[in-house]
């Protein structure tokens, strides 16, 4: 997959507890949540997952975002194809999962790319851990501290 550089106004990185779907959200390079969390906002295009050990290993970027069921995926003729092929291929795999894609209705599904340097080597954790969906500094996160804190919530 292509490798991209974060633009300096990315100064804001969305940071999810991926936990066991971390492992396929890093194979596939989607990640799914239900349309019914609370929103994220769509200015902000880093993303650092964190593990089932509450770490953040790897920094990517937001290449595109789709709301669809996953039960019946549909994509736009504008939307790419390989993102859309991503997309099935995840869900196929996320399917048999127990916990994911369980919710019903649609989810917001986000394709995610490689950034250049995107491997973090001191994986931080979130203090304080939670499940939140959260708004992480990227200086922070790239500073190589050992925790980093949320600078905001998703409402």
């Amino acid at each position: 997959m292509e490798s991209h550089k974060l633009e300096p106004i990315d100064r804001r990185v969305l940071s999810v507890p991926a936990g066991k779907t971390h492992a396929i959200v890093t194979e596939h390079n989607v990640y799914s949540c239900p349309e019914s969390h609370p929103p994220h906002d769509v200015s902000v295009n880093a993303f650092a997952p964190r593990n089932e050990h509450g770490r953040i290993p790897r920094l990517y970027r937001i290449a595109a975002r789709i709301v669809t069921n996953p039960k019946t995926p549909t994509f736009p003729p504008t939307f790419d194809p390989e993102h859309a092929q991503n997309i099935t291929s995840y869900i196929s795999v996320a399917r048999l999962r127990e916990g994911i894609l369980d919710d019903g209705g649609n989810y917001r599904f986000y394709i995610l790319s490689d950034i250049e340097q995107g491997g973090l080597k001191h994986a931080p954790r979130l203090e304080p851990p939670g499940a939140s969906h959260v708004y992480l500094s990227l200086k922070e996160l790239v500073k190589g501290s050992p925790v980093v804190h949320a600078i905001g919530t998703c409402k």
